[in-house]
Order: C-alpha cells, then sequence, then structure tokens
C-alpha cells in the first residue's frame, strides 16, 4: 500500500511540474513578467488548456472511441463495459 500511495505523490508532484512548465511557456511566449499571475484569459489567448484539463479532455476522448468503436481494437482489451449506476442514468436523462 504505501508503494501505491508513493507513486500517487510523484505523479501529483510530475503533474504540478508539468503545470509549472506550461505557465512559464505562456510567460514565455506572451512576453510576459516571470512572476506575473496566470489566470484563465492567458490560456484563451493561446487556445490552450491547464495541463489537467487537456490530460482530462485527452482521456475522455479516448474513452469516447473505444465506446463509440472508433478506436483502433487493440485498445477494446483494456476497457470493459459497464453499466451507468441508476443514480447517474437519472441525472443524465
Amino acid at each position: 500500500m504505501h508503494v501505491v500511495s508513493g507513486s500517487i505523490v510523484s505523479q501529483k508532484k510530475f503533474k504540478d511540474r508539468l503545470q509549472i512548465l506550461q505557465n512559464k511557456c505562456i510567460r514565455f511566449v506572451l512576453n510576459l513578467d516571470s512572476r506575473s499571475h496566470l489566470d484563465v484569459s492567458h490560456f484563451k489567448r493561446l487556445n490552450w488548456l491547464p495541463f489537467q484539463k487537456r490530460v482530462d479532455s485527452i482521456t475522455l476522448s479516448h474513452v469516447y472511441k473505444v465506446k463509440h468503436k472508433k478506436a483502433p481494437e487493440y485498445l477494446y482489451e483494456h476497457f470493459t463495459p459497464s453499466r451507468l449506476s441508476s443514480h447517474i442514468q437519472n441525472q443524465v436523462q
């Protein structure tokens, strides 16, 4: 269990570092001061998503493609179909 939690911590640190790198890139591209605050408008100006939202978007895109048989076949073996719980189904409808 300790290894799993350590792995999660290292993944979070890695994601944090990638977000910091993305922020530095935005400041460079927009010619901003290295300590200037970034907000949503900076990301929109470049048509970029923050790192975690980009990861979520790509993940959801892959799941959609697998579910609707638009992905390569080798990906299907990594997914097992499941039914939505009735609580979620009621919210969707």
